[in-house]
């Protein structure tokens, strides 16, 4: 039985997906203020909307409701997603004479031999490094349900690739 830890540094999403996922924040913010607000205007109309028109008062609902999204931005970017961002994703891989298994905090994925249906390429990205997927499921299906993730910085990453790979084949 061979363990090998994985240790992957927190990864700092690119500038490019932070402003496009600020972006569709403050919209899907906006949208929903927006709808809320002028839904209750049309049920509810005052004075003032009876007065100024629809028109006028859905522009003046629009502005306001960026201005509150992007309020809503800032407060919860604070609060959300610093700890997620700055923890350690560290697990180990067990490998065993019949079975490879991902031991993660708080789950674990594992493969057996001769079940061995995919193994596929994972490509980086601003928040996950490059690798492997082992599965004993389609590459669709183990995208879906999860899959053991061999990164190929791990020193024995080639020993565990060719090691899947004979499982596959011998099956």
């Amino acid at each position: 039985m061979d363990t090998y830890e994985v240790r992957i540094d927190p990864l700092q999403p690119k500038l490019r997906h932070r402003v496009l996922g600020a972006f569709i924040v403050v919209l899907m913010f906006a949208a929903c203020f927006f709808l809320v607000r002028f839904g209750l205007s049309i049920l509810f109309p005052t004075a003032a909307v009876r007065h100024s028109g629809i028109d006028r008062f859905a522009s003046e609902m629009a502005v306001s409701s960026i201005v509150w999204a992007f309020g809503m931005l800032v407060i919860f970017s604070r609060t959300w997603n610093k700890p997620d961002r700055d923890r350690r994703r560290d697990f180990n891989i067990v490998v065993e004479a019949d079975s490879i298994t991902a031991v993660y905090p708080g789950s674990r994925r594992t493969v057996h031999k001769r079940k061995i249906r995919s193994i596929f390429e994972i490509r980086a990205s601003s928040l996950r490094p490059s690798g492997i997927g082992i599965s004993e499921k389609t590459e669709f299906a183990a995208r879906t349900l999860g899959f053991v993730f061999v990164p190929d910085s791990l020193p024995e990453f080639d020993k565990l690739k060719r090691l899947a790979e004979s499982w596959r084949e011998s099956g």
